[in-house]
């Protein structure tokens, strides 16, 4: 059977109105407020030693995690990690700890929505722990090598 025109364009228009209250009355957020994610950090944590990191610990004090690290590194590997502000105009930060047959490597950032932005690593002695890349950014994006 066929509609005529008026009557099939109807029942269209009465649905387009409806979800169009719908979703006016579904309490969205306004377009100026700002999106959490204000600030993140990307590291990607490279392994240039020759036995393979294991997590041990890890944790968002600030914000949350976008990409978890990976439970292991292997050696002459790497991996990437990050963490946003959850929070509108809110910070990120929070650390991994990784753990090899004789040594520790923590890793500690702190990326503010207001202020300085500021990265750790501790290694043993006996191993080296460099940094590159654009920390002082919104979205910093770090390559943290050990060795």
């Amino acid at each position: 059977m066929n509609l005529s025109r008026s009557r099939s364009s109807a029942p269209r228009t009465l649905a387009a109105t409806v979800l169009a209250a719908a979703t006016l009355g579904a309490g969205l957020p306004a377009v100026a407020h700002a999106d959490p994610g204000d600030v993140s950090v990307s590291i990607t944590v490279v392994n240039n030693t020759n036995k393979t990191l294991k997590l041990d610990d890890l944790h968002a004090d600030e914000g949350a995690w976008v990409h978890y690290p990976a439970p292991n590194i292997a050696k002459s590997g790497s991996n990437f990690i990050k963490t946003e502000s959850s929070d509108d105009e809110g910070d990120t930060a929070g650390f991994v700890r990784y753990k090899s047959a004789k040594a520790v490597v923590e890793i500690r950032w702190e990326n503010q929505y207001d202020g300085e932005n500021s990265f750790s690593c501790k290694v043993p002695d006996s191993m080296i722990c460099t940094m590159t890349g654009d920390e002082q950014s919104a979205d910093a994006n770090v390559k943290i090598t050990v060795k």
